[in-house]
């Protein structure tokens, strides 16, 4: 029943380990050598910033659609 009706903690959960895969294996793709750290926290800082603008949106629109959920239960009870 929750694969069904998920949470939206478990939703933004998703989102978020999904978000950092692909900048953490971008680090795996990083020759060793001079410059490695510089390269490696570029990419971290990127990857943050995406992360949380992808969730700040992800969050925005779970909330958008739960509420016009709750706001059609709510009016069809009524």
């Amino acid at each position: 029943m929750a694969t069904l009706h998920p949470t939206e903690q478990s939703i933004l959960l998703s989102v978020a380990i999904l978000c950092a895969l692909p900048w953490s294996l971008t680090l795996l793709l990083l020759d060793f050598g001079e410059g490695f750290a510089d390269r490696a926290a570029v990419l971290v800082c990127i990857g943050l910033c995406t992360n949380a603008a992808l969730l700040w949106w992800s969050t925005i629109q779970l909330r958008v659609r739960f509420r016009a959920r709750h706001a059609d239960l709510h009016d069809a009870g009524a």
